[in-house]
C-alpha cells in the first residue's frame, strides 16, 4: 500500500505477533476487514484531558495525526481545543506529539499554548478555528493544515496554512473553499493526496441546518486553488454529520465520520461510507454505527463519540476520536476529551 501522506498513513510493517484473523487489525487488511473490525480497549489521552485551565479546558477534539516526516518513530497531532466556558469558549488549534511505540501517550507542544488562533478577518466573528486535515508535502518539506475558519458562524470557510517547522508556527495561505448558493457555510475539509491530485470532501450547511458533503479538488502544483464538484455526494438522512476524514484502502475510498442529532437528541456515533471514486456518491456501510458511546459510568466517552480519524500506527489500525463526559443533552454543553482505540479482528 502507499503512504497517503497524513490523512491515512500506512507503514509497511505488521504488528508484532499479529496473525491474520486474530488480534489487532494490521495494515494488510482489506476495506471489508476494516469495516467489519471491532474496537479494543478505549484509552483517554491524559495530556488532552479537560478542566486543566488551558486553551482546551472545555474540550479537545478534531485529531489530525501523521507520522513525523523527519522522524518515523514519532507522531504529530494537530487538534482543536475549546477554552472555558463549556460549549461556548473560543476554539483554537494546538499541537501534540507521541512516540509511534506508545500512541496513547501524548505531550502538548508549544508550552501548552495553541499554535494557531483566530486573528484575521475571515477567521474572527464566529466560534474560532477547527483543525480539519494535516498533510506533508515532500516537494517543499512543509506541513499543510486545512482548517475551518469562523466556525459555527454564517460564512464559515475552509482555509489553509503551511509550516516549515513541523507545525510549531504557521503561515496563513488564505481561504480556499467559500460558500456558494445554496451553501451557507463550508467546513471540515477532509483531504487525501493521490499522486498529484488533492481530493477533498467538505461539509456545507443549508437553512434546514442539516449538513451535507461535497467534493472539491486541487493539484499539488497549487495547493490554494480548488475546484468544487457542485453536487452532493453524501448525507446521513435526517441525522447531522460534520467532521470526517477521507481515506483509501486498496481501490475503495472511505469516509469515516460523526453522525447524530441535536433535536431530537440522538446519540452521536462514528460511521463509514464507501465509494469507488472520491467525487461520486458514497454508500453507507452495512456495519453502522461502527463505533458508539461506551455507556460506562465515569468514562470520558460515556454519552457520545465524535470527530474520528482512522490510521495505521506501527502496522496496526487505530481510531482516534473524542467522547462526551457529562450528559446526553445538550450535546454541545459537554466536556469532550480525546481518546484512542485499537481496531481488532472480530
Amino acid at each position: 500500500m502507499d503512504d497517503w501522506r497524513g490523512v491515512f498513513v500506512i507503514q509497511q510493517v505488521l504488528c508484532s505477533g499479529v496473525n491474520r484473523g486474530v488480534g489487532q487489525l494490521p495494515s494488510t487488511a482489506e476495506a471489508s476487514e476494516l469495516l467489519n473490525s471491532v474496537n479494543g480497549t478505549r484509552t483517554p489521552i491524559a495530556a488532552l484531558a479537560t478542566s486543566q485551565g488551558n486553551f482546551f479546558d472545555s474540550q479537545s477534539f478534531d485529531p489530525c495525526v501523521i507520522v513525523n516526516p523527519s522522524d518515523s518513530t514519532k507522531l504529530i497531532m494537530l487538534f482543536t481545543g475549546m477554552a472555558a466556558p463549556v460549549g461556548a469558549g473560543e476554539q483554537k488549534i494546538g499541537r501534540a506529539t507521541a512516540n509511534v511505540s506508545s500512541p496513547t501517550v501524548w505531550t502538548v507542544s508549544n508550552g501548552g499554548s495553541p499554535v494557531l488562533t483566530a486573528t484575521t478577518g475571515y477567521e474572527t466573528g464566529g466560534g474560532g478555528l477547527r483543525a480539519d486535515s494535516l498533510l506533508y508535502n515532500s516537494s517543499d518539506n512543509k506541513l499543510y493544515l486545512f482548517y475551518t475558519a469562523k466556525e459555527s458562524a454564517a460564512g464559515a470557510t475552509c482555509a489553509l496554512a503551511s509550516s516549515s517547522d513541523l507545525g510549531l508556527t504557521w503561515t496563513r495561505l488564505g481561504q480556499i473553499i467559500t460558500p456558494t448558493a445554496p451553501e451557507e457555510t463550508c467546513s471540515g475539509l477532509a483531504v487525501l493526496q493521490e499522486g498529484s491530485t488533492l481530493h477533498g470532501i467538505y461539509s456545507y450547511r443549508v437553512s434546514s441546518n442539516l449538513l451535507h458533503y461535497r467534493y472539491a479538488s486541487a493539484s499539488t502544483s497549487s495547493w490554494t486553488t480548488w475546484t468544487k464538484g457542485g453536487v452532493d455526494i453524501y448525507s446521513d438522512g435526517s441525522r447531522q454529520l460534520e467532521m470526517h476524514k477521507l481515506m483509501k484502502v486498496d481501490s475503495t475510498y472511505l469516509i469515516v465520520y460523526e453522525s447524530g442529532s441535536f433535536s431530537p437528541v440522538l446519540d452521536w456515533d462514528i460511521r463509514f461510507a464507501t465509494s469507488s471514486s472520491p467525487s461520486t456518491a458514497f454508500t453507507r456501510s452495512s456495519n453502522n454505527p461502527f463505533f458508539v458511546k461506551s455507556g460506562t459510568i465515569g468514562a470520558f466517552d460515556r454519552y457520545h463519540v465524535a470527530t474520528p480519524q482512522v490510521m495505521v500506527i506501527n502496522g496496526c489500525y487505530y481510531l482516534f476520536y473524542c467522547g462526551a463526559i457529562d450528559h446526553s443533552d445538550p450535546v454541545t454543553d459537554n466536556h469532550w476529551q480525546m481518546g484512542i482505540v485499537p481496531l481488532n479482528y472480530p
